[in-house]
């Protein structure tokens, strides 16, 4: 298939040969222009286009819809915020058939509208030196047989803006829009073979200035590899990074009003329980599997001496006083302790062109063994609360609130 592209999942279409010749940005000596070492490889239609700004390279790699990229590769690199663009600009141009260029951009007018940024190479171990940009009509997407979205056959066939191909020259390598990328040291996906991840470096090994084809797979989501754990399909370990203490938003435990004409004494009785919450946005246990919870328990109690519970329960009495004619309402605030860090997965198989992941999980809990902070506030309260409340109820009205919150909710 011309310039060594497969397209997995997608319908065909026509491709032809990469140009062999670096394009400048502007008519003019060879001698006075500055070297186009940053290429744009555009995969569905063939075209390539090179420029010497390496900001002007991903403007046009993005239809003009990132404009304000690093100057350098290896500043973009580093940025959170950039990826985040490119990502965005990737899902921009995937609604409706993709948005138009932005008017005005660097190659807008000769840019794609729904092109996608998907991979970068450089011939720097840090993502720095020159680049390549290879742009699609989609991003990496989920399939059922985990089959890369995009393969490349041979580097060789993409010519370096500064001279040379990229079959012998890539360092480094980032993924964007759901892309992982899976390097091999020779053509047609043979020889040495690194797992499928985000980004990486080749190092001193057999991939360096060797990465000679590639292939591209969807990224999964954290929730999605901690699954395989659960699944226990995978030898699972969990190393905590931090350990931090907090405490919750105020939670309301109970009201009271004060319909007589005197100031009312209570000793109000209260309980309240508290479950733990963990980063995918739910009950540990139940969204992840009740052997990963058990697992970062242990590790917790290993690191941290002491038991992680995913329940804390209070109980207590609390005297308070209500001026006549008010309402007021008791609060609690449980100390909280977060625990951050990461499970190292090992299968025996690929999932998606990886053996290995390392999911981010933090977990919150309510620290049951200090008693939570204990605030009662009183106010006047309002004509419709005295009608509401006071009916037929002359003196000291009191309710207790749900008695249990989900902490982090």
């Amino acid at each position: 298939m011309g310039m060594g592209i497969q397209k997995v999942l997608r319908s065909a279409a026509p491709v032809v040969a990469a140009a062999v010749a670096a394009v400048p940005l502007s008519a003019g000596p060879a001698s006075a222009d500055p070297p186009a070492r940053h290429c744009i490889f555009n995969i569905t239609n063939g075209s390539e286009r090179c420029f010497s700004s390496f900001r002007d390279s991903i403007a046009y790699a993005t239809a003009g819809r990132v404009s304000d990229a690093p100057d350098s590769p290896a500043g973009a690199a580093a940025s959170t915020s950039f990826a985040a663009e490119v990502d965005a600009a990737g899902a921009a141009a995937g609604k409706s058939g993709g948005a138009a260029p932005v008017p005005g951009a660097v190659g807008a007018k000769a840019a794609a509208s729904n092109q996608i940024l998907v991979m970068m190479l450089y011939t720097g171990q840090d993502h720095d030196g020159d680049s390549a940009g290879w742009v699609a009509d989609g991003p990496c997407t989920a399939n059922s047989s985990q089959r890369p979205t995009w393969s490349w056959h041979d580097l060789s066939r993409f010519a370096k803006g500064s001279g040379g191909t990229w079959g012998d020259a890539a360092n480094s390598y980032i993924g964007y829009n759901q892309c992982d990328i899976k390097p091999f040291s020779g053509v047609n996906w043979t020889g040495y073979q690194g797992d499928a991840a985000p980004q990486g470096y080749t190092g001193t090994g057999a991939l360096r200035n060797h990465i000679e084809s590639v292939q591209l797979y969807y990224r999964p989501s954290d929730q999605e590899t901690l699954g395989l754990c659960s699944a226990g399909n995978a030898t699972c370990s969990y190393t905590p990074a931090s350990d931090t203490y907090g405490s919750l938003d105020q939670t309301k435990v109970a009201t009271a009003a004060n319909c007589s004409g005197l100031q009312q004494s209570e000793t109000l009785s209260w309980s309240h329980q508290f479950t733990t919450t963990d980063t995918v946005g739910a009950t540990v246990g139940v969204t992840v599997g009740f052997d990963i919870a058990e697992k970062f328990e242990v590790s917790v109690q290993a690191s941290y001496s002491h038991a992680w519970a995913q329940t804390a329960s209070f109980s207590q009495t609390t005297p308070i006083n209500v001026p006549a004619g008010e309402i007021g309402t008791l609060w609690i605030a449980p100390v909280t302790e977060t625990v951050t860090g990461h499970f190292a997965e090992q299968l025996g198989y690929q999932y998606y062109g990886s053996s290995h992941y390392w999911p981010s999980f933090a977990s919150t809990r309510v620290v049951e063994e200090q008693a939570p902070a204990v605030v009662w506030k009183s106010r006047a309260m309002t004509a419709d609360e005295r009608q509401s409340i006071c009916a037929g109820a002359p003196g000291l009205s009191v309710h207790r609130d749900a008695t249990t919150t989900q902490a982090g909710s």
